[in-house]
């Protein structure tokens, strides 16, 4: 764990009123930085580091990522790995990268029986506690995982979507025994981005997790989107010979988008990260797709019914 920290500068103005639903719909002015923070959870300090982007003229506030990380991966290895800061200062976004107590996430409830860890309490306690000291729009905190982190969500956005709007699975998958105790108490936006030669999560599934297509049409199901799907390609501009087809499922509820991006030939891998992963080990990683970009356009779009 990182004991690197950099001090946050302070919010510089703010002015909030309410909308219908609780949200808000205020302008703001705010100066960025780079923190370590910490949320108790019970008797627990739990850590996470929080990138706030610059902005110094008014504008909406910010929507909200909260990026979990892959199982031996570290808080800030996701960060500079992603390049999700870079895409979150183009975009207005602020992002959280939680820390796993452990090295893995609770993707089913395991870790709270036998060591009293309790994720997704953490999860909640960092939403609350950035959205009371920073400028966030509620309507707008969206969950964005990786590997280990993107099963997590998926649970996750079961048992807290009255805090998510929606979240989006890097190179992850849906566990069955989730999904089949699954009511999330709102419609979910969903993005699932995986790679088809990906061998930790293949897109057939197997015994334990569901395959991609199940898994996202769970979440459309859910969402109350239609059954119709639209299927769609994206450019090749890297030339790495990764298509790339992209799957939507029609009839959502609005503001409520359900896809999935499918990479052919893409291994285990966060699309267009500024790391690339060891191809050997992993596979290869698309540079046409850079999912940084689409995780900051798909906060900006989703809003928490």
């Amino acid at each position: 764990m990182s004991t690197r920290s950099v001090v946050l500068a302070a919010v510089i103005g703010l002015s909030l009123t309410a909308c219908g639903d609780g949200g808000p719909t205020s302008t703001a002015v705010y100066s960025g930085g780079d923190s370590y923070e910490s949320v108790m959870v019970g008797s627990t300090k739990r850590w996470y580091r929080l990138h706030i982007p610059t902005r110094t003229t008014p504008g909406p506030l910010a929507p909200l990522v909260v990026a979990f990380h892959g199982y031996g991966q570290s808080a800030e290895g996701l960060e500079l790995q992603s390049g999700l800061d870079a895409a979150a200062d183009a975009a207005g976004v602020i992002v959280a990268y939680p820390e796993a107590y452990y090295g893995t996430w609770d993707v089913n409830g395991e870790l709270e029986e036998l060591l009293q860890v309790y994720d997704v309490d953490f999860a909640r306690a960092l939403v609350a506690q950035v959205r009371a000291n920073h400028v966030v729009d509620r309507r707008k905190v969206v969950a964005v995982g990786m590997s280990n982190g993107a099963v997590f969500v998926h649970r996750l956005a079961c048992l807290a979507a009255d805090d998510f709007a929606g979240f989006v699975s890097v190179a992850g998958a849906m566990l069955r025994n989730v999904a089949a105790a699954c009511q999330p108490l709102n419609p979910m936006s969903v993005l699932h981005v995986l790679g088809s030669s990906d061998s930790y999560f293949p897109p057939a599934g197997g015994s334990a997790v569901f395959p991609a297509d199940s898994g996202v049409a769970f979440w459309a199901g859910r969402a109350g989107c239609g059954s119709g799907r639209r299927s769609g390609t994206l450019p090749d501009t890297a030339r790495d010979g990764l298509p790339i087809a992209t799957t939507t499922w029609t009839g959502c509820p609005s503001g409520v988008s359900v896809g999935m991006v499918r990479i052919s030939g893409g291994g285990h891998a966060w699309p267009g990260a500024t790391i690339p992963p060891n191809e050997e080990s992993f596979g290869r990683m698309s540079r046409s797709y850079n999912a940084s970009r689409a995780v900051m356009d798909f906060a900006r779009a989703v809003v928490r019914k």
